[in-house]
């Protein structure tokens, strides 16, 4: 053999062997992996399939428990717990979806010693087992009812959301605005629902509350006509004595600053039928009735129709006080 014809055969066997690194993973794992002995990919993080061209999806507490299958294809779906060592835990070698093993039936109810164990419902589950995971993007499709990237909420009714007169919370805040009640169960996050405004009501805020009075069968007589009565009473110096100014607004002050700048203030704070409460903008100690008419009108949706408050102011002096 010449030396050309050995120059030319050991060309080709570099070329054989260089076609044959190139096709020992399938599409080269796609860039998403490395690959390894007998032509398997070991796919980076959050990737999958045989050559790591599949997406994992976010994983959530699983809203209800399904069982997974045969995952390691021995013919038999292994129960999670069988009183023995074995058949515990399938191991899914190069699984990113399940990397440290799981169960075929339901979640692990037991250890890998086969000791039970407790709380193992609701156990994360690719997609909160709501939805389904576009392999493409790794993004969930949640099913009908449920939202987040992992679908792992519950969807509030309404549309829009809470039919635009409510926010949607979940269960642990609506309990703790229920005076103060604690929910830590395992869906406290998870499970939605809506808090209606002021006059609205139904699960999803799409009905209105009808207007409270009072039984006209009640008021029978003038003598029975009831009104709700508020006393608000104000103490102060009777203008011109010997020790304060004639001035009444530098008679009332804050009790931080001097009583040429600080006066002292208060507030109302109404509750409808509703229960919904309503603070009015801040009032001058020495308040006339028209003030104080004027700040409970002003409240916002109405809270206090026009007309409907009757104002008296009264005084009261002594001879032995100055005050009134």
């Amino acid at each position: 053999m010449s030396v050309f014809t050995t120059f030319l055969a050991n060309i080709a066997l570099c070329l054989l062997l260089i076609n044959k690194a190139n096709a020992e993973c399938a599409n080269a794992c796609n860039g998403h992996g490395k690959c390894t002995a007998y032509d398997m990919c070991i796919c980076n993080r959050n990737w999958q399939a045989s050559d790591c061209s599949e997406r994992v999806c976010q994983f959530g507490l699983a809203h209800v428990d399904t069982a997974k299958g045969d995952l390691n294809a021995d013919g038999v779906v292994t129960n999670p717990f069988d009183g023995t060592t074995s058949g515990v835990t399938v191991s899914s070698a190069n699984s990113f979806v399940y990397p440290y093993g799981t169960t075929e039936k339901f979640p692990a109810m037991a250890d890998s010693n086969g000791a039970k164990l407790s709380q193992t419902a609701h156990y994360y589950q690719e997609c909160s087992n709501k939805g389904v995971c576009d392999r493409t993007k790794g993004q969930c499709q949640c099913l009908d009812g449920y939202e987040g990237v992992a679908c792992q909420r519950a969807s509030c009714p309404g549309t829009p959301t809470c039919s635009g007169h409510g926010t949607c919370q979940s269960i642990s805040q609506l309990a703790a605005k229920d005076n103060n009640n604690v929910y830590k169960l395992w869906d406290k996050d998870s499970t939605m629902g809506c808090l209606c405004d002021s006059g609205y009501q139904g699960p999803d805020c799409s009905e209105r509350q009808c207007k409270y009075g009072v039984d006209p069968l009640y008021l029978d007589d003038t003598s029975t006509v009831k009104y709700s009565e508020f006393n608000f009473a104000t103490l102060m110096a009777v203008p011109g004595s010997s020790t304060v100014s004639s001035d009444i607004t530098k008679i009332f002050t804050n009790g931080l600053s001097d009583t040429t700048t600080g006066n002292g203030q208060w507030a109302i704070r109404f509750y409808d039928a509703n229960g919904e409460d309503w603070l009015t903008d801040p009032l001058n100690g020495y308040a006339t009735c028209d003030d104080i008419l004027n700040a409970l009108y002003a409240l916002p949706n109405n809270a206090v129709p026009l007309n409907s408050v009757y104002c008296e102011a009264a005084a009261k002096t002594t001879a032995t006080s100055s005050l009134y």
